[in-house]
This record gives C-alpha cells, structure tokens and sequence, in this order.
C-alpha cells in the first residue's frame, strides 16, 4: 500500500500517468492522473487504438483532458502494444504526460514571434515612408532652387558654381 502511494505521489510531481489495457477484457486500470479524455479528442485515442493492432513501434498522441475541477490539461501520450509468442497484441500499455505548460509557452512563442514580425513590417514600412519623404523634399527644393537660377540665367558664372555646389549639398546631405 506504500509503495502505491508513493508512486502515486511521484506521478503526482512528474505529472506523468500510467494506464494499461487489457485486449482480451477491454478492461483499462489507469492511474488517477488521467480522469477523462477531453470529447473533442476522443478519436484522436480510438484511431491510435486502431494503428496497434498494425504496428509493433510505440504511438505518441497529444490530446486534451478534462480534469474533475473542469480545468482542461494538454498531454502527451505514448502507447505501446504488448504482444505474446504468436506476435497476438495481449496489452496496451501507456505513459501520459502533462504538457500543458510547454503546449502554452509554445503558443506565447508564436504569439510573441508574430508580434514581433509584424512590428518588423511596420517599423520597415515606416523607415521607407520617411525615407521617400526625405527624398521628395529635397527633390521639391532641388526643383524649386533650379527654377530660380534658371529664372536668373545672367548670373556670374561664380555664383553658379557657388549656387551649384549648395544644391549638391542640399541633396546629400544626411
């Protein structure tokens, strides 16, 4: 009876399970970690039921259960079919794990990787909206500083150069 309630108590800290079936009863003794398979998952463990009897490799399966406070869990599964001489499936055996914490960080990963792609976008959106800004106005003041020389076309040739020079810079300036 101790040694029950210690591996109970491991399970309880390692937040793994343990289940067996038997194939010629059907009958299932599981340990008190895995109470209820949650309704939407319940394919996902008859179909690996199905893939034993044709396989002699473990199965993995993710899947959700309801636990009795309500609270839904997200475990891991991995089913081994057991097999006699003949190669006859005798038992399925499986250890459940609670994954419910690593399936959540997961999904704040992703969340976290979208947020920061999409904020990559806009930060490359807006540099280019100011970098065509930028160049539009000096493209306007070029043009508007051309105008008035040409406006002006007996200037000494001195101040054109000087006049030259300045709109050059203008352009390059950073």
């Amino acid at each position: 009876m101790a040694s029950k309630a210690r591996l109970r108590d491991a399970q309880r800290l390692a937040k793994v399970g343990y289940w067996e079936r038997s194939v010629d009863t059907d009958t299932i003794e599981w340990s008190d970690f895995l109470d209820c398979v949650h309704s939407k998952d319940r394919q996902k463990i008859v179909d690996c039921d199905r893939r034993l009897h044709s396989t002699t490799t473990p199965i993995e399966v993710n899947y959700r259960i309801r636990r009795p406070d309500s609270k839904v869990r997200c475990v891991r599964t991995i089913i081994e079919g057991i097999r006699n001489d003949r190669g006859e499936l005798v038992r399925v055996v499986g250890a459940t794990q609670d994954v419910t914490e690593k399936v959540n960080a997961q999904e704040e990963m992703r969340r976290i990787r979208a947020s920061l792609a999409a904020a990559r976008e806009d930060e490359s959106r807006r540099i280019a909206r100011d970098l065509h800004d930028d160049i539009t106005q000096r493209l306007a003041l070029l043009s508007v500083a051309l105008g008035e020389t040409a406006a002006e076309p007996m200037r000494p040739p001195e101040i054109l150069v000087t006049n030259i020079h300045s709109f050059r810079n203008a352009i390059f300036v950073t």
